[in-house]
C-alpha cells in the first residue's frame, strides 16, 4: 500500500469502512485520486448505491474481471468515478 496525504481520499475510505464494518475487507488510499475497496458480494449493491448518493461518485467508468482458476473464483472490478472529487473508486468483489 502507497501512504497517501489526500485528505479527502482518506476521508472517503474511512467513510466507507465505518459504513460497512462487516462487508469490507479492504478500504484503502492508492495515491492521491484512487481508493480502493474490496466487499463482500452480499453488499456490493448497498455499497455502490451508497458511494452514488452520499459520496457523489457520478461516472460509471469501466468494469471488467479476473479468473483465478486456482482459487475457483472471478474477480469483479468496478472503476467509478467522483467528476466533483476527481477521485476514482476501484471496487473489487469476488463471486
Amino acid at each position: 500500500m502507497i501512504m497517501s496525504s489526500a485528505k479527502k481520499e482518506d476521508e472517503i475510505a474511512a467513510n466507507i469502512r465505518d459504513c460497512f464494518p462487516e462487508a469490507i475487507l479492504e478500504a484503502n488510499v492508492q495515491r492521491k485520486g484512487r481508493v480502493l475497496i474490496t466487499v463482500k458480494k452480499e453488499k456490493l449493491i448497498e455499497l455502490s448505491l451508497h458511494l452514488k448518493e452520499n459520496l457523489n461518485f457520478d461516472h460509471f467508468s469501466s468494469v471488467c474481471g479476473v479468473d483465478y482458476p486456482a482459487r475457483n473464483e472471478f474477480e469483479v472490478i468496478y472503476h467509478i468515478y467522483s467528476i466533483p472529487k476527481k477521485i476514482l473508486a476501484r471496487v473489487k468483489v469476488a463471486i
